[in-house]
């Protein structure tokens, strides 16, 4: 598992992100996309098609360095005690995605960036997510 080869102390190879926010900046996603968070679309909607498919759709990984448009520049207080909990509630986040999706196979909800997505294109976005920001702390070769 990525997961095991992840400690608190390991680097980032990229980024501001130590280790314990990554883990924590995985799970918003993940309650968003099974509908617990709702989030406000910031792409205009002229361009969010070509948005979706430039960068969600694509075979491309995401890019390095994009902040994401509801993050402050600073980052919020960590969620958890401390690095092992938030292992554990990020395996808890995904397994409750997988299930929500699973139950509920034509829900859709608001991506802040690609729009109103459906379970396999919130599935194409947690996989590239996640690819993205294990690859961060060389526990993914992920090429950006």
């Amino acid at each position: 598992l990525l997961l095991n080869a992840l400690s608190e102390e390991t680097p980032a190879l990229w980024g501001r992100m130590n280790a314990w926010q990554m883990l924590e900046h995985l799970i918003l996603p993940l309650r968003i996309g099974r509908g617990e968070l709702q989030v406000e679309l910031t792409t205009p909607s002229e361009k969010l098609e070509k948005v979706k498919q430039l960068f969600l759709l694509s075979d491309l990984p995401l890019k390095r360095g994009v902040p994401a448009p509801f993050l402050k520049d600073d980052f919020y207080p960590y969620m958890f005690a401390n690095f092992q909990q938030a292992k554990l509630e990020l395996k808890l986040e995904l397994d409750l995605f997988l299930e929500y999706w699973e139950q509920n196979p034509d829900a859709a909800h608001v991506h802040p960036v690609f729009g109103l997505l459906k379970r396999n294109e919130w599935y194409t976005f947690q996989s590239k997510h996640f690819s993205h920001h294990f690859s961060q702390f060389s526990c993914w070769s992920y090429e950006a």
